[in-house]
């Protein structure tokens, strides 16, 4: 996910004239930023990112560098670095267009994709009444209705009728996804046109020891909203991108596509993908969903509890490949 080229370029940008290549150039030396230092006691990979500071006995990834310098969350630092990642890779042959951004307020981006809060549409008209109606029915209430962090609805242009599930980094939404909960709308997902859905993962806790990987972002915030940390690949396959990020998380990785046969050969199909990636094939396990096609259908049966006691333990290659035999 991360260029040599965009690491250096943020070392120059921060540290210089206090920077050091040594090793060939393959590493930077720099001035401490966690302790008081002038002889240069922290070391920073230039092709992978990873740091350690032998001043104060820190150590860690690019992601976490960036936001130690900028003083920002761990997930801005993270939305930062893809887009600046995904601007460099593709500048050429798709550039933004001058007026089109990457980080949104909450009002900006109801002004530019004509959209209102879903609370909105809790009494709306008969024509858009369906969307709140959706909202009680799949119990994502609590979530969408966030006033922090809310989902929207739009009631004209490209999204008119679809529900815009918004990816937050702290206050500022970085990506959406439009979805259609009606099925003579075609298609059913039209996602935010400045990046690729296969460039990114759903916020989730980079903190915590483990993390679910669903398909789609309803599922991962049915999870998390039942106390389980999860994130979203928008779609039934990883990408290589999303492989690498998945890889600098460090912690457990629990697949968990769709319980249907499209779903169980995706599974299967992702491990060997995420393991030739670089992920060690003990930190995978398969999480299948019992009881219902997904998360959120089981979530509209059953309580909180029980979702989160059935999504606390994943089964190792061996034993999925006999529950689907």
């Amino acid at each position: 996910m991360i260029s040599s080229n965009l690491i250096i370029e943020f070392l120059k940008k921060n540290f210089e004239p206090n920077l050091k290549y040594v090793s060939g150039g393959r590493e930077v030396t720099i001035n401490s930023i966690f302790a008081p230092d002038y002889k240069m006691h922290m070391s920073v990979n230039t092709d992978t990112g990873l740091w350690q500071c032998f001043k104060s006995g820190k150590r860690g990834n690019f992601i976490q560098l960036v936001a130690s310098v900028e003083g920002c969350t761990y997930e801005r630092a993270r939305a930062n670095v893809i887009f600046d990642s995904i601007k460099s890779i593709h500048e050429e042959e798709t550039p933004l267009e001058p007026a089109q951004k990457i980080f949104y307020t909450i009002d900006e981006f109801k002004e530019e994709f004509k959209c209102l809060e879903l609370h909105h549409f809790v009494d709306a008209p008969e024509t858009f009444k369906y969307i709140g109606d959706v909202i009680f029915d799949r119990k994502l209430d609590r979530i969408a209705f966030d006033e922090n962090k809310p989902w929207f609805a739009s009631v004209e242009g490209r999204y008119a009728g679809r529900i815009l599930i918004p990816f937050y980094a702290d206050n500022h939404i970085f990506y959406f996804q439009g979805r259609s909960f009606l099925p003579s709308m075609s298609p059913k997902y039209l996602n935010h046109s400045a990046v690729r859905a296969s460039e990114i993962l759903y916020p989730f806790d980079w903190s915590q020891e483990r993390v679910v990987v669903t398909e789609g972002p309803v599922d991962a915030a049915t999870l998390q909203d039942c106390g389980v940390n999860a994130t979203a690949i928008m779609g039934a396959r990883i990408s290589k991108r999303q492989a690498r990020q998945l890889r600098e998380f460090g912690g457990a990785i629990l697949l968990s596509m769709d319980n249907d046969e499209a779903g169980k050969q995706a599974m299967m199909e992702n491990f060997k993908f995420i393991t030739r990636q670089g992920i060690p094939s003990k930190k995978v396990s398969f999480l299948p969903c019992p009881r219902a096609k997904d998360w959120n259908e089981l979530y509209q049966k059953e309580d909180a509890t029980a979702i989160k006691t059935a999504a606390s333990s994943g089964l190792s290659e061996l034993y999925y490949r006999l529950y689907t035999s």
